[in-house]
């Protein structure tokens, strides 16, 4: 499931338009943002060109306080039209979850979240005793915001479920990066650090990769040493060795980037927090 890093590949490039005058449009910019940030194998590009459009987001004035997500052929493609409610109620942190998810909704995260899933249900790690089955459990996933419920053909409505979901999880932007697999660009360029073995990019994109524990990193992806992002850890021909060694160890990585050997006496781990101090200086030196 890991990914191949080419220098000749090209990001997934997906138009949106968003009216001007739209309530929404602050939480939709912001949305388009942090996707773009955190995926750079994927570009959110807003157009003012409707008809050209893969993501039409428009205001919703009859029903004010609900969201809507179709699918309609537009020219010679398919395009998703998202309907927001102008009086969506609740918090900024919340319409701003709300915008994320419609449009994750609209470039078909959900449904290809599924296949993924399904997909790992039916495959097995090996393990240092034993195979395991993986578990599908991510307690702060986005798409545990809300339910999208078909209520005719062709015609989806979310409703909120749980807002204590702030947005993106770590394992979210996994999933994401597997799915549009990161490119060299401009500002992605990763290198492996002689110091861990590890791959960085050094980008400022750590700020709540330990969530909902505090930060072990200054907020940046390395660029020598410390966790990785999410993005550098989906490459495969500069992971999989470092991991295979730390596999020896019996440790792992887990969604905060930080390795973990899961021993409960030294309370290390197993997904995010304060890893054990023999773990902690593998992402400091090589193993």
């Amino acid at each position: 499931m890991m990914n191949e890093l080419s220098r000749s590949d090209i990001p997934k490039i997906v138009r949106v338009f968003i009216e001007i005058k739209s309530n929404r449009r602050p939480f939709v910019m912001s949305s388009i943002e942090e996707l773009n940030m955190h995926v750079p194998g994927l570009v959110l590009a807003v157009t003012k060109d409707r008809p050209e459009a893969d993501v039409v987001i428009i205001d919703n004035v009859e029903l004010p306080n609900n969201i809507y997500i179709s699918w309609f052929k537009s020219g010679s493609h398919y395009a998703a039209e998202i309907t927001l409610g102008q009086n969506f109620k609740g918090t900024s942190k919340l319409k701003q979850a709300a915008s994320m998810l419609a449009i994750l909704q609209g470039i078909g995260f959900h449904h290809e979240m599924t296949r993924l899933y399904s997909t790992l249900a039916k495959s097995k790690v090996q393990d240092k005793n034993e195979n395991q089955i993986i578990k599908r459990f991510d307690p702060y996933s986005i798409l545990l915001l809300g339910s999208i419920n078909l209520i005719e053909k062709g015609v989806w409505t979310f409703q909120i479920e749980d807002q204590n979901i702030e947005g993106l999880s770590e394992l979210d932007k996994v999933v994401l990066n597997l799915l549009f697999p990161p490119c060299i660009t401009n500002d992605y360029k990763p290198k492996v650090s002689k110091e861990t073995g590890f791959l960085y990019c050094g980008r400022r994109v750590m700020a709540n990769h330990n969530h909902p524990a505090t930060s072990r990193t200054n907020g940046h992806c390395g660029p020598d040493n410390g966790a990785n992002c999410p993005s550098c850890r989906t490459i495969a021909e500069h992971t999989i060795s470092k991991m295979q060694r730390l596999c020896t160890l019996g440790k792992f990585q887990g969604w905060s980037g930080m390795v973990y050997c899961n021993n409960s006496k030294k309370n290390c781990g197993p997904s995010y927090g304060k890893p054990c101090q023999s773990c902690y200086n593998n992402v400091l030196t090589a193993v």
